[in-house]
C-alpha cells in the first residue's frame, strides 16, 4: 500500500469474481451439479418414454421406408409397444427372436391398434394380421407359419403401403 496525493492505492491484491458476487467456486459447482440433476431426471426419462431407447434404425419393408425399433432383451420383448399413448406414422417396433417359432403377441397394456408382420429367416413376411384391437386382450394373435422375428406398426400402415406376405423387409 502507498499513499497519493488524495487516495490511499491497495498493490498486490487481485479481487476475483468470488470478492465482489459473494460466492466461491465450490458455491458456484453446487449450485451448476444441483441444476444439473434437476434436469437431468426429467429429461432421461423423457427420452427413456418418448425417444426409443433401444437401437433405432432405418429399414425397408416391400416399397416402403421405415424407421424401426429393435426389442431384444427379454423385458424388450416382455412389454414391447405396451404402456405408450402411439407411435409416429411409418414406425415399427421390431422384435428379434433368438429361434424361429410361432411367436405369439397380444394386446396387454395397449392403447392403440396395431398391424403386426411376421418375418422368416430370411425377412420374408410369412403372415399378417391387420387392426388388432387393445380389447382383444387375452387373445394371442400367432402365425400360420414360423417366424424369426415380428414386425408392429400403426393399425391401417399394411393396407396404406399395400404390404404383403412375401415382401421382403431389408435393414441395411
Amino acid at each position: 500500500m502507498y499513499a497519493s496525493s488524495n487516495y490511499i492505492v491497495l498493490r498486490d491484491r487481485n479481487h476475483g469474481a468470488s470478492h465482489y458476487l459473494g460466492v466461491g467456486l465450490k458455491t458456484v459447482l453446487a449450485y451448476s451439479v444441483f441444476i444439473a440433476c434437476l434436469f437431468s431426471v426429467p429429461a432421461a426419462k423423457f427420452i427413456a418414454e418418448n425417444v426409443f431407447a433401444q437401437s433405432v434404425d432405418r429399414a425397408v419393408i416391400g416399397e416402403t421406408a421405415i424407421t424401426i425399433e429393435r426389442l431384444t432383451t427379454r423385458d424388450e420383448l416382455v412389454k414391447g409397444l405396451s404402456g405408450r399413448e402411439s407411435i409416429p406414422a411409418k414406425h415399427a417396433a421390431l422384435f428379434l427372436f433368438d429361434r424361429t417359432d410361432y411367436h405369439g403377441i397380444w394386446m396387454n397394456d395397449m392403447r392403440f391398434a396395431l398391424d403386426v408382420l411376421w418375418l422368416n429367416d430370411y425377412d420374408e413376411v410369412v403372415y399378417i394380421q391387420q387392426n388388432i384391437s387393445p380389447t382383444t386382450f387375452p387373445d394371442v394373435f400367432k402365425p400360420n407359419k414360423p417366424a424369426r422375428s415380428v414386425l408392429e406398426f400403426n393399425a391401417g400402415f399394411v393396407k396404406r403401403n399395400a404390404i404383403k406376405v412375401g415382401d421382403r423387409f431389408v435393414l441395411p
